[in-house]
């Protein structure tokens, strides 16, 4: 777990927090950051790897803005 910590918190030290698109490209670098070291990189190779991610990050946007401000609150925490 602390190398995937290390991982995302090298992925926040780059996000401009005030910049929407910084913030929804770096929610897309943690959705893959955290399924490829939950199921390892083989996951690439499977089919439905771009659906996965897909359907991940659609689950996220879903949540509005409210769910915006918790991933902008987790950058600020990782930064």
């Amino acid at each position: 777990m602390a190398v995937l910590r290390r991982q995302l918190a090298e992925l926040a030290r780059e996000v401009d927090v005030g910049d929407p698109v910084a913030v929804r490209q770096a929610r897309t670098r943690f959705i893959r950051a955290v399924l490829l070291w939950e199921f390892g990189p083989e996951l690439r190779e499977h089919p439905e790897w771009r659906p996965l991610m897909e359907g991940v990050e659609e689950a996220l946007a879903a949540r509005g803005e409210n769910g915006d401000t918790e991933f902008v609150a987790l950058l600020v925490s990782l930064q």
